[in-house]
């Protein structure tokens, strides 16, 4: 009887433990899409996308490395609308393949009509593998 107890709670426990790990990746997609509407706002509001070394641009973040990318923090706002406040951080623990480097939402300005977004799925969701991705104004997932 306790052998059965204890293996019934083992998978239980197991089962907790991949709902949570699917939970935080459905929240990863949602949270980048979330982000890519504002920055299609931002960008209808402007004519462009932000530039973070753009003060009026108010889009906060520290710079990763010596990249032209930067960890997202803050708002996504032009100087007449807030479009994203606050922006939503990546779910914590990074699992899977996901490191505590590459789980936080980064953003990069490619050019005044082009961005990527830098995100981590600890699993395949949605069709998208896991690993280290990298969304686009064009798609939530781009697979080069």
């Amino acid at each position: 009887m306790i052998a059965i107890i204890g293996l019934l709670a083992t998978l239980s426990v197991v089962a907790l433990s991949n709902a949570r790990s699917r939970a935080r990746d459905s929240r990863r997609i949602a949270d980048i899409k979330q982000i890519q509407l504002a920055l299609y706002l931002f960008r209808a509001d402007e004519d462009e996308y932000p530039d973070p070394t753009v003060g009026a641009h108010n889009l906060t973040g520290s710079q990763v490395g010596t990249t032209n990318v930067y960890f997202l923090e803050g708002s996504i706002a032009s100087s007449e609308n807030t479009f994203l406040n606050p922006i939503p951080g990546a779910p914590e623990p990074a699992d899977g393949p996901c490191t505590s480097t590459n789980n936080p939402y980064r953003y990069e300005r490619v050019s005044a009509d082009s961005y990527e977004l830098h995100y981590c799925l600890g699993n395949s969701t949605g069709g998208i593998p896991s690993g280290p991705r990298t969304a686009t104004q064009d798609s939530i997932f781009n697979p080069n």
